[in-house]
C-alpha cells in the first residue's frame, strides 16, 4: 500500500511497477479527508521480484481548480506466500 498526502478522490495517477502498469490490478483507496489517502493494491498479475524493485508514481490530472502537489510519503510493502495445507486465512485489512 502507499500512502500519498494532498490525494484526492479525483487525482489521476499512473503507478508502475518496474516499468508495468498497475492499472489493471485490484485496488482500494482508504480516505483521510483531504489530507491523505492509502492505495492498497492487491497485486495478481504483475509482482515484485526478489532484488531492486522501482514504484513510479505520476499525477496525470487533478480536478480543475485544485493546485498544488501530492506526495508519497510511506510504502509498506506484504508478502504473503501460500502455506500448503494450512487452515491459514488472511485476516481483512483496514
Amino acid at each position: 500500500q502507499v500512502r500519498v498526502d494532498n490525494l484526492v478522490t479525483d487525482d489521476r495517477l499512473e503507478l508502475k511497477l518496474n516499468g508495468q502498469s498497475l492499472r489493471g490490478e485490484i485496488m482500494r483507496r482508504t480516505s483521510h479527508r483531504y489530507e491523505y489517502q492509502w492505495l492498497d493494491f492487491e497485486l495478481a498479475g504483475i509482482r515484485p521480484h526478489q532484488g531492486r524493485n522501482v514504484l513510479e508514481v505520476s499525477l496525470e490530472s487533478r480536478p480543475p481548480g485544485l493546485h498544488g502537489s501530492i506526495s508519497v510519503v510511506q510504502l509498506e510493502i506484504l508478502v504473503e506466500y501460500a502455506l500448503p495445507h494450512s487452515g491459514y486465512t488472511r485476516p481483512e485489512m483496514l
